[in-house]
């Protein structure tokens, strides 16, 4: 009797090289598709994967790195007041030298109320002690704000400190740009009112994205 032919093993095409094997090695994902393939591929979709992960594992920490922090913000928009207003203490008016810890923007309204905390109406150059153990300093920093930007805005500021503010992050890169490089005019004052004008459209929305 005539024994029965073997018939002849089919071979698997592997769906990524699309060469065939007696087998197959693994089912993977390859670009969101479920994949049957050999064992070659299969290790150079792990390998890919792998450096997917770290590239994206990179970037946020990049990310993180360059995202503008309240810190970043106070760093810079300290040093902008310290370059668009006399250089004296605006409490006991004795003259202060630039980049010395004695010379420091002092708040008017405290800088914990981030409606005006990076509000250049509120901040006015001070030295250490004034800031740190004269509480009185206010008062004349409320004085000097009025003769800066008109009668009346030191009580604005006290009424805009009750409202409600929450800075995005993309309008924080935003004001960390224009502290950084500010608009500049022919003199102090027009500056001050360009960088004015520029803050208020960043806190109001209406720049372009």
């Amino acid at each position: 009797m005539q024994s029965p032919q073997k018939k002849p093993k089919q071979l698997k095409k592997c769906q990524k090289c699309m060469k065939e094997f007696p087998f197959l090695y693994k089912t993977v994902t390859d670009g969101g598709v479920r994949k049957k393939v050999c064992q070659k591929c299969a290790s150079y979709i792990e390998r890919d994967k792998i450096k997917e992960k770290k590239e994206k594992t990179k970037a946020k920490k990049k990310a993180i790195r360059e995202r503008v922090t309240d810190k970043k913000l106070h760093t810079v928009f300290a040093r902008l007041i310290k370059e668009i207003y006399p250089l004296h203490c605006h409490a006991c008016y004795k003259s202060l030298v630039k980049g010395t810890f004695d010379t420091q923007a002092c708040h008017f309204v405290e800088r914990g109320k981030k409606v005006i905390t990076w509000d250049i109406r509120n901040v006015l150059p001070g030295c250490a002690s004034c800031n740190g153990f004269d509480q009185s300093h206010q008062y004349e920093l409320g004085k000097n704000i009025n003769i800066y930007w008109g009668e009346g805005m030191a009580e604005k500021l006290r009424e805009m400190r009750v409202e409600t503010f929450q800075w995005s992050q993309y309008q924080k890169n935003q004001l960390y740009e224009l502290f950084t490089n500010p608009p500049q005019s022919s003199n102090i004052e027009e500056t001050r009112l360009l960088i004015l004008h520029k803050y208020l459209e960043i806190k109001n929305g209406s720049t372009t994205n």
